[in-house]
C-alpha cells in the first residue's frame, strides 16, 4: 500500500509523478524497488511517499529483504532468507529456512518451525536478538557481544562462565563484552550471533 503526505495538490501530483514503485521479473525471481526518478529528499520536497508491503509467495521462496525504516515481518516460508534493515524491528516467525539477519537499530525475534540444517548469522547493533529453536537443536555456536550477555536454554560445551538463571528463566549465561564458541547437541550447522548493546538469546521453544 502507497501512503501519499503533501503539503498541496501539486505536490501531491508531484510525488505520484516522481517516486515510482518498480516490479520487475526475470527468470523465476522478482524484484520490487522504490525509485526515485530525480535526487528526493523526503519532506524537504514538500512531501512525503511511504510504501507498506504485503507479499504472498509460495513456501518455498528465497527472500532477499531491505528496508530502512519501518518493522519487516516473515512467516511462515521454507526458503533462505536474507533480511537486512537499518532502523526497525526484524520479527521472523515459523520458518524453516535458514540465512542472514541483520539491522542497526532495533530488536530481532526469530521463530524456527524446524531447527535450520544451513548456517544462520544475526547481527544487530542497538537492540536485543530472541530466537526460538526446538527440541533437539544440534549446532555449532559463535558469539561476540559487548553491552547485553548470552543467555540459553540449550546446554552447550562453550567458552565461557556460568552464572545461573537470568529473568527470562534460562539455564546458561555467558557474560558480556566477549566472544566465543560452542557446540549444542552433536553440533551441526553454525549459528552465528553478534550485539553491541542488547542480549542474546536463544530459546528452546515451548510444545
Amino acid at each position: 500500500m502507497r501512503h501519499n503526505r503533501a503539503d498541496s495538490a501539486d505536490k501531491l501530483a508531484e510525488a505520484k509523478r516522481e517516486v515510482k514503485l518498480e516490479i520487475t521479473e526475470q527468470g523465476g525471481e522478482v524484484k520490487l524497488k522504490q525509485e526515485y526518478h530525480r535526487n528526493y529528499h523526503g519532506d524537504d520536497e514538500g512531501y512525503r511517499v511511504e510504501f507498506d508491503y504485503q507479499i504472498q509467495v509460495p513456501a518455498g521462496t528465497a527472500l532477499s529483504l531491505e528496508n530502512f525504516n519501518s518493522e519487516v515481518a516473515v512467516k511462515g516460508t521454507g526458503g533462505d532468507f536474507n533480511i537486512h534493515a537499518f532502523n526497525g524491528h526484524i520479527d521472523v516467525d515459523d520458518v524453516t529456512g535458514a540465512g542472514s539477519v541483520d539491522t542497526f537499530n532495533g530488536p530481532v525475534n526469530i521463530g524456527f518451525h524446524r531447527n535450520p540444517e544451513r548456517d544462520l548469522k544475526v547481527k544487530t547493533f542497538n537492540g536485543s536478538v530472541d530466537v526460538y529453536f526446538q527440541h533437539g537443536l544440534n549446532a555449532e555456536l559463535n558469539y561476540k557481544t559487548f553491552n547485553g550477555g548470552v543467555f540459553s536454554d540449550f546446554e552447550m560445551a562453550a567458552v565461557g562462565s556460568k552464572a545461573g538463571e537470568d529473568g527470562h528463566g534460562t539455564k546458561y549465561v555467558y557474560h558480556s563484552g566477549r566472544s566465543g564458541s560452542g557446540r549444542i547437541g552433536q553440533g551441526g550447522p553454525t549459528l552465528a550471533f553478534e550485539g553491541f548493546n542488547g542480549a542474546i538469546r536463544l530459546h528452546e521453544a515451548k510444545p
